[in-house]
């Protein structure tokens, strides 16, 4: 499977390819919808071999393409059920965690490119959704798993690609500090921005199960390895 990064030196939206079609995994802010034109184009893909878009959770800067693109290509969108309503009424206003850190060079930094770059104020809600829950098999080329890691946010989940060993982790596992702007070991991000603190550091257990990968998060660059050594050994870090 071949796996093609888009997005930004700040946030990670993907596009999986392989033989049976074409997958998008998140789907990046509303600035980087020229991003994936010039992709289909650079990497001569049909749009016809399009055949779902998996959002990992409902976060401006995870869903901000989404709708165009099923509009335009008639392909489903995927979500975990407990992200349904935050998918479809679109929240514009910055997390309290965001406003209380731009003290911090990286978060501001984060959040012009939010505003500029990324056009999150143009984030359209989604009409249609599919859902998806835990530990699914989603009907889509690559037969991803669903492991549902709430914490970040309730639906927040994984699809973990078991013949090609491929983890999109979405904000889940994360291989970037917000605060620092510092590329890292895969982490949980900080308690200030997971709705859910301690629900996420208990998601981890459901990683365990999960040996050699190639982690693909939705902050941060590519990391393989062994995740499951890693949480054992606690390589992790755990704020």
């Amino acid at each position: 499977m071949d796996v093609i990064t888009l997005g930004s030196a700040y946030v990670n939206w993907y596009i999986l390819r392989s033989a049976e079609g074409v997958v998008i995994i998140d789907a990046g802010f509303p600035g980087y919808r020229s991003q994936f034109e010039q992709a289909l184009e650079t990497h001569q893909i049909n749009p016809k071999d399009l055949k779902a878009v998996l959002l990992t959770h409902a976060h401006n800067d995870h869903i901000g393409c989404a709708e165009a693109i099923r509009q335009r290509f008639q392909v489903p969108v995927y979500i975990h059920e407990t992200d349904q309503t935050s998918a479809t009424k679109i929240n514009h206003f910055p997390p309290l965690w965001f406003i209380k850190n731009c003290w911090r060079l990286p978060v501001l930094k984060s959040m012009f490119h939010a505003l500029f770059g990324g056009r999150t104020f143009a984030t359209k809600p989604l009409k249609e959704v599919t859902l998806f829950a835990d530990r699914d098999e989603l009907p889509v080329p690559g037969k991803p798993l669903v492991i549902h890691t709430p914490g970040h946010t309730l639906g927040e989940s994984c699809f973990y690609f078991r013949e090609a060993g491929l983890l999109f982790s979405g904000d889940a596992l994360v291989t970037k500090n917000v605060f620092t702007g510092i590329d890292c070991e895969p982490q949980l991000l900080h308690n200030s921005i997971n709705q859910h603190p301690q629900l996420a550091k208990e998601s981890l257990e459901k990683l365990k199960i999960i040996g050699e990968i190639t982690l693909y998060p939705g902050h941060g660059k590519l990391w393989r390895g062994n995740l499951s050594e890693a949480l054992f050994q606690e390589k992790i870090v755990k704020l």
